[in-house]
């Protein structure tokens, strides 16, 4: 911010220097050549209010670099959330892939026993083929989202260590109100931008009244050959040498006042717009972070029942009193819901993280 504050200055010094080709003649002896100096100053306050101008213009770019910063930090949590739901999802399968096998040894069994078909061994098989292809397919998902997590912190990073047992942060109560957008850096921009065209008005004013010059000219005066007398040669030295600016032409000055009042106008709905928008992602955020925890909690429930159900099924399967499909239907039953708890955690926090980051938190 400084400096674009330090870029508004009075305009460089003129320095000018002239060499008569042919000498003029005066009665002290021939001018051979002359040097000038002047300083150009703008009316009063002037200086002052440029520098209002672009101190509120430097703070806006500000404002928006921190947006930029936070958007940065949104990202990187809503990267990391997404790589904990892929990881989560990788120690479904491998808790299912052995869940799959003891049933696979438990059939095996029963099939050199005499109480199970060839077919049953034949289907767990094929389940945990669909099971160990889908932990493949889960494990080609990480490289992208290792590289795009060193590419928003530009840092080379390791695997992080997940948590085992991630849950959905605690719940945000607020209401959407009109001051709650005021620690938005974006609105906050806008405000500072509008502010800036408001200070831009009284530029214009100020640029319309005159400015002065001040200066001083020195004459290089050679002596007279043809006769002595007092003062021969002496230089001339012409000081103060003062200017004035007549800003005649009113209508440029009218103009920039106009141009910056249709700016003022413009920011101004831009930032009723944006407010508007940010409401509707707050509101589409709370919506989806709402029912993110119901899902979670939904799953976390039917994840209980589902795991007794599994429990009590391989007992009557194991006595021949319940079928292998009623067994491979429960144990789908409990991937499907082990994974709707994971994506919801992934979908909790990352609304609540754009949450976050929408109100400046």
């Amino acid at each position: 911010m400084k400096e674009k504050v330090g870029q508004v200055a009075l305009p460089d010094p003129m320095v000018s220097l002239g060499y008569f080709v042919s000498p003029v003649e005066t009665r002290l002896g021939p001018q051979q050549f002359n040097a000038m100096v002047s300083q150009q100053f703008p009316w009063f306050g002037t200086l002052k209010s440029q520098r209002n101008v672009a101190q509120l213009m430097a703070e806006s770019k500000y404002s928006q670099l921190i947006d930029m910063q936070n958007r940065i930090a949104y990202s990187v949590i809503e990267n990391y959330e997404a790589w904990q739901n892929l990881n989560s999802q990788q120690e479904i399968l491998r808790e299912n892939i052995n869940l799959m096998e003891s049933v696979l040894r438990l059939v095996t069994q029963k099939v050199e026993s005499g109480k199970a078909a060839v077919v049953d061994v034949l289907q767990i098989e094929m389940e945990l083929n669909a099971l160990r292809a889908n932990l493949k397919n889960l494990a080609e998902m990480e490289p992208p989202l290792k590289a795009k997590m060193e590419m928003l912190t530009g840092t080379t990073i390791l695997r992080p260590k997940f948590s085992p047992n991630p849950v959905i942060n605690t719940r945000i109560e607020f209401s959407l109100n009109d001051s709650l957008w005021n620690s938005n850096p974006r609105v906050e921009a806008l405000s500072l931008e509008m502010e800036s065209q408001r200070a831009m008005k009284n530029v214009a004013k100020k640029m319309g009244a005159p400015g002065f010059t001040l200066g001083a000219n020195y004459i290089n005066v050679g002596k007279r050959t043809d006769m002595d007398m007092p003062g021969n040669g002496n230089d001339a030295i012409m000081f103060p040498q003062i200017g004035i600016r007549l800003p005649l032409q009113r209508k440029k000055y009218t103009a920039m006042k106009r141009e910056a009042e249709l700016n003022e106008e413009s920011i101004l709905y831009s930032q009723e717009n944006l407010k508007n928008q940010l409401r509707v992602e707050a509101e589409m955020a709370v919506k989806n972070y709402n029912t993110a925890r119901r899902n979670y909690n939904l799953a976390s429930e039917q994840q209980v029942l589902v795991e007794k159900g599994i429990d009590l099924m391989i007992t009557s399967f194991s006595t021949g009193k319940k079928s292998l499909e009623d067994l491979v239907q429960l144990q789908r039953k409990k991937i499907e819901f082990e994974n709707l708890k994971a994506k919801s955690v992934y979908e909790g926090n990352a609304q609540s993280a754009f949450l976050k980051y929408l109100l400046a938190y």
